[in-house]
């Protein structure tokens, strides 16, 4: 029975539904629902294991396609299937809890948006039961603490800071999954919340600390979505009462840790009570002094995320927040590592970004007062420079790269106050560069200043004064041009510059000729000349060098026509077609569309001789990449992009939109003749074997049906068919259960 029989047939699939429970009971995988807890010690051989995966993924999919019925009409059978989800969701397995947590949530959102009252839903007891199984099942999310040994709940019991999990992803199902749980009755959430905190939280013995991780991280997921505050406020006070019990430091911290894990993430409560966030400040400056590592990184976690979710309540604090929070800046840093530095300073920008802008321009100086000293101290070091000296430049550069990052336009004026600085050091550097003792260090600074250029120039949208910001701007790209970066270069850079207002921003028609040009020649020249050779080497420059090309084409096709002669713009188009057939397809997809643009250019020209020209050259060579790239197996995940590529191309031949002859005289009589020889001749290489009348019939039919993408696409599909089957090539073929419904009910 397959998915199209249990919605044409209802009936009947509930009881197939009906069968496959039987079928499991009486094998004895699943003997009864009430006792699973009780049985799971035997369901340890993988074999069983295996099978219960079969039977949650029928569960799941078979009360998926029935859900319409499920939302008005009671049924035991689906009683007992919900029922069996909810004891296998008891299991710890990822196979099995995952696809019940994606059908839980689908049923909750269901409910949620159905016509009737949640609570007239005929399996609301089952919802019931969900809100007291979810939260204490629920995965490590990331920027947390978690239990690192297996002593838990002892004095000896160790923690790590969580950056990032790789159960994130089941977390945030969860997350999704409690909010419905919510939403659907927040009294009745708050209320088993309140009975778990209660039950592992009052024992006057230490708590399970994964239970209690567990409870913080739930909380923290529903805390927002409740109609009060209160409840938030309760759980740190019950946090607070088990911090005044007998307990070493260590336990100690931990509570902490929870405490500002469960902070960070009540945003409204936060809000609503000032006095709690300065209190919480108050906790994240002391916490970040703290000898233990975790809860050091978990303060700073805690210090941006307030920063960022109450900005506006900190700028409004006292009516001075933001001077208060820099009067304690070099407090909060001085024991940190560089990144948690570059956090805090870029928190501390995020509160700045919320004030007016004429006290953000005072605020600014105060914020970058230490960093700008230190940098202007540097600048005097005599050389040879030492690693310390080099991680000092590099964490300044930093810091001003989370600042940019958060000011946003603002940081203009940071940057024009450094920028002379910088730029000297730079040009100072580069000159000896050959004699430095950490070249390795030298080539990461530059790295991260070149980041910091592309990031400022990115927040720019055209309707700044031209003076001031290529004034800020120009003296970097110099400096930078003198040594660019070794591992990345500077084709991101530009292509961001030219992407942006940069080039418009220019005053004459000649500056920006001059600026495109040292783009093209200093720049897509070098890199182009580097990466030619392979697909392999200088990987790590690849992604920006197509971001210029894209750049090139997309926002001054017309200027780089005038500027370069044939040759040199043949390289563009080249680069292009070298790019398609890139074995790394996020290379290859930006390259495609690069294409895709290139012919919307083309198209655009205005006059008829450099538009017949463009297509003289570069039609049967896209043509070529195009189709290869079609028809070749390892890209099929491309193909939409790339058939409808090849249909567009196709079409500009079938609608005589060429009007230049693609062939030479006397050998075709039209252009689509032409273009059906060509793949023809294609398809002749790739396949020798293939019968001449087929890539003849292909090749007539590719030509005859581009205007109509999706007859083209399933003719390019049945056509590969004849080489591998028909659905392991097409997209979107629909996955049926028929194996795992099999297993099952075999006898």
């Amino acid at each position: 029975m397959n998915r199209k029989d249990f919605n044409n047939d209802q009936p009947a699939s509930v009881s197939f539904i009906r069968c496959v429970i039987n079928a499991v009971r009486q094998r004895g995988l699943f003997p009864s629902v009430y006792g699973m807890r009780r049985a799971q010690p035997e369901y340890t051989s993988e074999d069983v294991i295996d099978q219960l995966v079969y039977y949650t993924r029928f569960l799941t999919t078979a009360l998926s396609v029935q859900q319409k019925m499920m939302m008005d009409t009671y049924s035991s059978t689906h009683q007992e299937a919900l029922e069996d989800l909810l004891q296998l969701f008891d299991i710890d397995d990822d196979r099995i809890r995952d696809p019940c947590i994606d059908y839980w949530v689908q049923l909750t959102h269901g409910v949620l948006h159905s016509a009737q009252a949640p609570q007239l839903f005929p399996y609301a007891p089952i919802i019931e039961k969900l809100r007291r199984i979810v939260p204490l099942q629920i995965k490590c999310p990331d920027n947390t603490i978690a239990v690192h040994s297996d002593d838990d709940g002892d004095a000896g019991t160790t923690f790590r800071f969580v950056s990032e999990s790789e159960t994130e992803v089941q977390y945030k199902a969860s997350k999704h999954l409690l909010e419905n749980l919510t939403q659907l009755d927040a009294n009745d959430m708050e209320t088993a919340f309140r009975e778990m905190w209660m039950e592992h939280t009052q024992d006057s013995k230490m708590p399970r600390w994964l239970l209690l991780s567990k409870l913080c991280w739930a909380t923290s997921a529903i805390s927002d979505a409740l109609p009060n505050t209160q409840f938030a406020a309760d759980c740190f006070s019950q946090l607070e009462s088990i911090a005044t019990r007998t307990m070493t430091p260590n336990q100690h911290n931990a509570i902490m840790a929870y405490r500002l894990y469960l902070a960070g993430h009540s945003v409204r409560l936060l809000n609503e009570r000032p006095e709690f966030l300065q209190h919480i400040l108050a906790l994240v400056c002391t916490c970040v002094h703290n000898q233990e590592p975790y809860l050091r990184e978990m303060a700073c976690s805690t210090f941006s995320l307030l920063c960022n979710d109450s900005k506006h309540t900190l700028v409004l604090a006292d009516g001075n927040g933001v001077y208060a929070l820099l009067d304690q800046l070099d407090s909060l840093v001085n024991s940190l590592e560089p990144r948690q530095i570059h956090g805090i300073y870029g928190a501390v920008a995020t509160v700045i970004s919320a004030s007016p802008e004429l006290y953000q321009q005072q605020q600014i100086p105060v914020l970058m007062h230490t960093p700008n000293k230190i940098l202007y101290s540097l600048a005097k070091q005599p050389q040879p420079w030492h690693q310390g000296t080099w991680d000092m430049l590099d964490t300044i550069v930093q810091i001003n790269i989370h600042v940019c990052t958060e000011l946003q336009r603002g940081y203009t004026c940071q940057l024009q106050t450094i920028g002379p600085c910088l730029v000297s050091l730079y040009r100072e550097l580069a000159q000896t560069e050959d004699n430095l003792l950490l070249p390795t260090k030298w080539n990461i600074v530059k790295e991260h200043i070149k980041q910091l250029t592309k990031c400022y120039v990115g927040f720019f949208k055209g309707d700044e004064g031209n003076d001031s910001w290529v004034a800020t701007v120009y003296p970097l790209l110099e400096v930078l041009a003198l040594s660019p970066p070794e591992e990345t270069d500077m084709g991101d850079l530009m292509g961001a510059l030219i992407s942006s207002s940069f080039v418009q921003q220019l005053n004459t028609t000649e500056h920006r000729g001059i600026f495109l040009q040292a783009a093209y020649h200093q720049v897509f020249e070098r890199m182009y000349e580097e990466i030619r050779h392979d697909f392999t080497s200088k990987y790590a420059k690849r992604s920006g060098f197509f971001q210029l090309v894209d750049s090139f084409i997309r926002h001054a096709f017309g200027e780089m026509m005038a500027l370069l002669k044939e040759n040199e713009f043949s390289l563009l188009v080249e680069s292009i077609l070298w790019g398609i057939q890139h074995p790394a397809h996020e290379i290859s997809n930006k390259a495609l569309e690069t294409c895709d643009v290139f012919l919307d250019r083309v198209a655009e020209l205005e006059e008829e001789d450099p538009q017949n020209a463009m297509y003289k050259m570069y039609y049967t060579s896209i043509l070529r990449a195009v189709l290869c790239g079609v028809i070749d197996h390892d890209r099929r995940t491309q193909f939409d992009m790339q058939s409808q590529l090849l249909a567009r191309l196709l079409d500009l031949v079938q609608q005589g939109e060429v009007y230049t002859q693609l062939y030479q005289p006397g050998t075709f009589t039209s252009n689509a003749s032409y273009v059906e020889e060509c793949i023809r001749q294609i398809l002749c290489e790739i396949y020798p074997s293939l019968p001449q009348d087929q890539i003849d019939m292909v090749a007539q039919g590719m030509v005859g049906c581009c205007d109509d993408i999706v007859k083209f696409r399933q003719d390019l599909i049945d056509f590969m068919a004849d080489f591998r089957s028909s659905d392991e090539f097409a997209q979107g073929t629909e996955i049926l259960e028929a194996e795992a419904w099999e297993r099952l009910t075999m006898t």
